[in-house]
């Protein structure tokens, strides 16, 4: 790949206080059947945004992101956002289920190779913000049932966290300026660490990331932007993949080194983009 590329594995829905867990990807789809392809289609938005966004920024072009595994795995398909088309060599059957995540009929082996076309961005992205505002007055089917869904949240989470999320997003006039501004804001105000105190198990996660500690890694900082994100009423779900950082030559050489988890926000007429 020729720029930096979240890599999704797993997408997660539901957030319980402690963690993050998955209730809305157990049915699988064989990927190329014609049967299931309105459910294709709305697991990758594949008609989304519409044409007239798509053709107006080259953020939205296709990039070709090939992957060869260099050692074996289990069976999920690591991919970029707004998978538009992938191509699998040998006998890699690709199939596909509601929450969006990719899998093969066996375990990854040495030497698999398959690539994937998508637009490849960020939430941050110069003139990303112009794209996702122009989307808002299109139609959109989805956005309903992604917004029941992905808004969800315990009811343990105390008043002050709401209070303190709507104060933060007071001065941002659209959804994508909120969620631009709580990421920025947990930029700002906490720390990264890799060796964060865990929080005890009486206490809410993310509460206690955001009062308490007030530094962690990847996982924290995911978990409280998704939360936050709901909080304001923003359609958001918890991912966990690899980031590739490729070098000048275009390879990134990705291990266990390369986990990480970030936010996706759905806005409507557009669909998700990772933050």
């Amino acid at each position: 790949t020729d720029q930096k590329t979240l890599l999704r594995a797993i997408v997660k829905d539901e957030y319980t206080g402690r963690s993050f867990r998955d209730t809305s990807s157990a049915n699988r789809y064989l990927y190329i059947n014609p049967r299931w392809l309105s459910q294709r289609r709305k697991a990758f938005l594949e008609e989304y945004p519409n044409e007239s966004i798509r053709s107006a920024s080259n953020l939205m072009d296709e990039k070709a992101v090939t992957v060869q595994m260099q050692n074996a795995a289990v069976s999920t398909i690591f991919t970029p956002l707004f998978l538009r088309s992938l191509n699998m060599s040998g006998d890699m059957v690709p199939y596909f289920n509601d929450a969006s995540e990719l899998f093969i009929t066996r375990d990854l082996e040495t030497g698999d190779r398959y690539t994937v076309f998508a637009p490849v961005f960020e939430g941050g992205n110069t003139g990303l913000g112009s794209l996702v505002n122009a989307a808002a007055g299109a139609q959109d089917d989805y956005y309903d049932d992604f917004y029941d869904l992905y808004t969800q949240l315990p009811s343990h989470l105390e008043q002050k966290l709401y209070d303190d999320v709507f104060n933060i997003i007071a001065n941002a006039e659209t959804p994508y300026d909120q969620a631009l501004t709580l990421m920025n804001y947990l930029k700002k105000y906490y720390r990264y660490s890799l060796t964060p105190v865990t929080p005890p198990d009486n206490l809410d996660f993310v509460t206690y990331f955001l009062y308490v500690k007030k530094e962690g890694y990847c996982t924290y900082f995911a978990s409280a932007m998704t939360v936050m994100c709901r909080i304001a009423g923003l359609p958001a779900r918890y991912v966990e993949g690899f980031l590739a950082q490729p070098s000048s030559d275009g390879f990134a050489y990705v291990t266990g080194y390369d986990a990480h988890a970030w936010t996706e926000v759905y806005f409507e007429g557009f669909g998700w983009v990772p933050f």
